[in-house]
């Protein structure tokens, strides 16, 4: 009478160590790839929205023919005369930047909202017509210059949660030659770009990490 043998069932403990060690050894190896792959998706979005974010900021003067530096009401776009009247930033939703201690041209400026009119939220001009979160001192809606938005929505922090920053002050009339500069403090969440770039003595690069693109 012929006897079954038993069937194998189960690993072995080298069996089992084998295994291990190559998903170990796989794991090292494909770690720092999709690190890299998922810092180089944040700085592409990081990029683009950037650029549109500049796009809109372009419709927008297209249409209205003024740039958002004014509360509304100087729909005329001439220089402000009344304290606080003109914009220094241009912010997204997110937490503050930090900024470099070097070089010593990092202004304070890139974070100071301190000041109530010193800055505006950009989905206040763009995507809906409320500067400074008014429902009344809007842009006007008609005629051959007016708000025709909205410019752009969904951009809120960019992907490492930080504002996305535009020193629109030098937008104004008569403003000094300086750069405007649509910006993210990049992965290390810190603004190394000068806020006061000459236009006429600078080449007009971002700085360190940080990702923008020049309007002006």
């Amino acid at each position: 009478m012929r006897v079954r043998g038993r069937g194998r069932s189960g690993f072995t403990l080298i069996e089992v160590v084998v295994v291990l060690a190559i998903v170990a050894l796989l794991a090292a190896i494909l770690t720092p790839l999709l690190l890299k792959y998922l810092d180089d998706s944040k700085i592409g979005r990081a990029k683009n929205e950037v650029l549109v974010l500049s796009g809109a900021i372009l419709s927008f003067n297209k249409d209205t023919g003024l740039w958002p530096v004014y509360n509304a009401g100087n729909p005329s776009g001439t220089p402000a005369t009344s304290a606080g009247t003109i914009k220094t930033l241009f912010t997204s939703d997110g937490s503050h930047a930090t900024l470099s201690t070097s070089p010593t041209t990092i202004e304070s400026t890139w974070t100071d909202e301190t000041t109530a009119n010193n800055f505006d939220n950009v989905e206040n001009h763009l995507a809906v017509n409320t500067p400074k979160g008014s429902t009344t001192n809007t842009y006007r809606t008609t005629g051959p210059f007016a708000w025709k938005g909205p410019y752009q929505v969904g951009i809120t922090a960019d992907p490492w949660g930080t504002k996305y920053y535009a020193n629109v002050q030098y937008f104004q009339p008569g403003a000094a030659n300086n750069i405007v500069w649509v910006l993210s403090a990049g992965p290390n969440r810190q603004i190394e770009t000068s806020f006061t770039q000459s236009a006429n003595t600078n080449s007009g690069s971002p700085w360190g990490d940080d990702l923008a693109f020049r309007l002006k």
